[in-house]
């Protein structure tokens, strides 16, 4: 059975060579091993149980600089 031509155009091929990327990653983000470099302590996900360890672990570091990073997707 021949593969119709409308499938071999470069685009196509380009559109699903992206898209397989995507895949790709998508699964490797989602499955590859979460690490921290040693000496770190491990991340932790913060949502409302957390959020008063949280606050007492920063408050009691202030004698050096912090930052919380927020990333949005908007």
């Amino acid at each position: 059975m021949a593969i119709p031509a409308f499938f071999i155009k470069p685009r196509n091929l380009t559109v699903a060579a992206a898209l397989a990327a995507l895949l790709v990653y998508g699964y490797w983000s989602n499955h590859s091993p979460r690490t921290t470099p040693p000496g770190q302590a491990p991340m932790v996900m913060l949502n409302a149980a957390s959020l008063a360890d949280f606050k007492a672990t920063f408050n009691a570091d202030s004698a050096h600089a912090r930052i919380i990073l927020l990333p949005s997707p908007t």
